[in-house]
This record gives C-alpha cells, structure tokens and sequence, in this order.
C-alpha cells in the first residue's frame, strides 16, 4: 500500500506521539492550562449555578400566570429552554462535560422546595396542570440537556475535559 492511501485512511490530527498543547483538550488542570485561566473557569462555574438558582426562583413564580381564566405556561417554556441552555453552558463554561450536571439539580432541588407548601398553607408553584407539566418537562429537559452533553462522542464547537 503507498504512503498516499495509507494517510488517507488515518484520521487528522497531530502524529502520533505528539503532544497536544491546545487548550481545553486536557481539561483545566491539564497542560496548556494557566492557573489563572482554571480559576476563571471555576468562578464562571459558580457564577453559572448562581444563575440556575435565580432562574428556577423566577421560573417557579411566573408558574401561577393567568390571563384572565386562561393560564400562560411562559414557566414551562423558560423551563424547558433555559435547562437544556444551562446544562450546555455550564459544561462550555468549565471545560468539564460532568459539570452540565450541576444546573438541573440545582434547579429540580429549588423547584421542589417550592412546591411542598409552607405550614401556613401557601404553595409557589402550585399542583394543577401548569404545575405538574412545568415540574415534569423542566426536569426532563434538564437529564435530556445534561446527558447530550455528557455523552462521549458527541462533540460541539468546543472540546471538553475529560
């Protein structure tokens, strides 16, 4: 076989042996990582979750929106959207595909502490139809959102850490 078929039958890339020193391929503790660059990754993790957090108190409020009698089910589209969204941008943010967790448990626990009513009788996000489609589709674009990006194989505009 000549030099020319067997290139052609070897996936691009560095030759074998190479070091590899581009930057997110190895992960934020890895080469090719400063450890400046590791801590903005970390602080934009956290300001990520934060930002889980707010949205799911946001989210569970606008569950009870009603136009006239008609409910407005805006929770459960910012649900569905903002869980796949997040998942994404967590893992992007960080470099690490594990981290695509972190938004939709943090998200699921605040919906849930939301929901169980207080001893006074108040409920946020209450049990009708709205409700149980908000809890239920948020919940499952999130595991859908987190487990796209988990999944080894797949692969977006950046690479992830292992």
């Amino acid at each position: 076989m000549s030099d020319h078929l067997a290139g052609a039958a070897r996936p691009a890339g560095p030759p074998a042996g190479a070091a590899d020193a581009s930057p997110g391929v190895a992960g934020a503790a890895g080469p090719g990582w400063s450890p400046a660059a590791a801590a903005g990754r970390v602080v934009a993790g956290v300001l990520l979750a934060a930002v889980s957090v707010q949205a799911a108190v946001v989210e569970c409020f606008f569950v009870p929106l009603h136009a006239g009698r008609w409910p407005v089910p805006v929770s459960v589209l910012a649900a569905v959207v903002g869980n796949v969204l997040l998942a994404r941008g967590m893992a992007w943010l960080t470099g690490r595909r594990l981290a695509a967790l972190l938004p939709p448990v943090l998200w699921l626990v605040v919906v849930l502490v939301l929901a169980a009513p207080r001893p006074e009788g108040d409920v946020v996000v209450p049990g009708n139809l709205t409700g149980l489609a908000f809890l239920f589709l948020g919940a499952t674009a999130g595991a859908l959102g987190a487990a796209w990006t988990i999944m080894p194989g797949r692969r977006w505009s950046r690479p992830y850490g292992p």
